[in-house]
């Protein structure tokens, strides 16, 4: 039997969790998704909608329909290719908050300047 990835695993049954309200005591790997815990494949398309978007993976909807536990589910998901989350780019340089206004303030010293 493959191991699974814990990541995998926490955020499956987060998602779960978060659609169905189910206790994470309730949630068994091998309770069948439809038969056991009543998620229905609406349900089951949203929850893997919200997965692979976790997840990074793309969405491929023939795949869904070979799951029937959570365990076949989370397997299944650690061997699809995963798109890590894009790193933030770099902060872009602070500017001056007065950069724009500058000509403005040397125009109005060199009047001041000019009629004192």
């Amino acid at each position: 039997m493959q191991a699974i990835t814990e990541t995998t695993l926490d955020t499956v049954l987060r998602i779960i969790r978060d659609h169905t309200m189910y206790d994470e005591a309730e949630l068994d790997l091998d309770s069948d998704l439809e038969g056991d815990l009543g998620i229905d494949s609406v349900l089951i398309e949203s929850i893997l909608a919200d997965v692979r978007q976790a997840l990074g993976i793309a969405d491929e909807p023939s795949e869904t329909r070979r799951f029937q536990t959570i365990r076949e589910l989370v397997t299944a998901l650690d061997h699809m290719p995963h798109t890590p989350a894009p790193l933030p780019g770099p902060a872009a340089a602070a500017q001056p908050a007065l950069t724009a206004a500058q000509p403005v303030a040397r125009m109005i010293i060199d009047l001041f300047c000019k009629h004192s």
